[in-house]
């Protein structure tokens, strides 16, 4: 099975954890709890159909115009006595044959498969429903680990993930588990992990100088 699996280039997110509980009250695993939550809040943000532009309703509905645009590329709409298929898994099957390498995107085809224009429709309908499912593995993790507001979008779904924050005498680590078994197959996934990664070791870092800062002013006191 292939997973997205937040566990690695976590360097420098180690390295400022462990800055910023020199200065916190909390224990190891608390602070390590809510570093995780701030990666899986990102990571909803980020994760297909959403960029680090593109967010929230313009990203669903930008998922269901690419859903659209994908099953219109496989079929070509005809009469019912026409149609070279007979059911809505018959489609399926077709548009997972057509998918890019390496992708969840369809290669357009040069001879696309006749179809009942309801069908059609139909069928983008029910695969619309779907957007939100790849960022909802996220949403189940962050479900582990509470706190976490979760898009509505996101959340209609309960695709599997999982976190989990091993608290030893000496360290304290999370791992985080997008477990939807094509996660690993999306375009330029890693990138977008390594960036929710980054982004909350930028938060970890802005809070550390804030605590440097304060004690500064204390000493000259």
């Amino acid at each position: 099975m292939a997973r997205a699996n937040i566990e690695t280039h976590t360097e420098a997110f180690m390295e400022m954890a462990e800055k910023l509980k020199s200065f916190s009250r909390r224990d190891g695993k608390t602070l390590m709890e809510e570093q995780a939550r701030g990666v899986l809040r990102t990571l909803m943000l980020v994760t297909p159909p959403s960029t680090t532009k593109v967010r929230g309703v313009k990203a669903k509905k930008r998922g269901e115009a690419a859903i659209a645009s994908d099953v219109r590329a496989v079929f070509i709409g005809s009469t019912p006595k026409r149609s070279e298929v007979r059911s809505m898994s018959e489609m399926a099957n077709i548009m997972h044959r057509s998918r890019r390498r390496g992708s969840i995107r369809i290669t357009r085809l040069p001879q696309p498969t006749r179809a009942a224009r309801s069908m059609i429709t139909q069928f983008i309908k029910v695969k619309q429903k779907g957007v939100g499912y790849l960022a909802s593995g996220w949403a189940s993790a962050a479900r582990g680990l509470g706190k976490v507001r979760i898009p509505s979008w996101i959340g209609r779904h309960s695709a599997p993930g999982t976190s989990v924050i091993d608290a030893q005498s000496t360290s304290v680590t999370a791992t985080l588990t997008n477990e939807v078994e094509w996660a690993s197959h999306i375009y330029n996934i890693d990138n977008r992990m390594r960036y929710a990664v980054r982004y909350q070791t930028g938060n970890m870092r802005r809070r550390v100088k804030h605590f440097v800062e304060k004690a500064i002013k204390a000493a000259d006191k």
